[in-house]
């Protein structure tokens, strides 16, 4: 007996059709709604819209809901993000800086910056990001060495 909930999901990631993945949702428990965040294949998406699917071919039986999903680039927090500084290797020594608006330092691998009233050399940037109100925020962690050749 089929679960009078049962219905089909379609994901559909950003706006192509070629990458739609159906899904049995064989009790109706997928529950969607625009703006919500959802885990598909191991990455972040926000749902963009829902629509319900007509199949005009007669051999569904089930209902169908498309979900169009957009990459978390699409819903990141604009104007914020978040370094982590790590100075020589030390994890016990790891600083957070939120930045917000236009001051936000951009650095590459190679670069000698100033922290803490010394040059550190960027040796390595890891990109992230982390949630917050249901938005991504970049996160940088930024490892900095003070073991180089002026």
């Amino acid at each position: 007996m089929i679960d009078p909930l049962a219905k089909y999901v379609v994901y559909r990631y950003n706006s192509h059709l070629s990458t739609e993945e159906i899904e049995l949702d064989a009790h109706g428990v997928l529950e969607f709604k625009k703006g919500d965040m959802v885990l598909r294949n191991e990455k972040s998406w926000k749902v963009k819209s829902i629509e319900k699917v007509q199949d005009n071919t007669g051999l569904n039986r089930l209902p169908m809901v498309r979900i169009c999903l957009v990459s978390e680039a699409n819903s990141v927090a604009k104007g914020i993000k978040k370094h982590i500084y790590r100075y020589n290797g030390d994890p016990s020594r790891d600083e957070s800086v939120l930045y917000q608006g236009t001051d936000k330092p951009s650095f590459k691998v190679g670069n000698v910056i100033l922290r803490n009233e010394k040059k550190w050399k960027v040796y390595v940037i890891q990109e992230d990001f982390f949630m917050v109100d249901e938005r991504q925020v970049p996160l940088f962690r930024i490892f900095l060495t003070d073991k180089y050749d002026y």
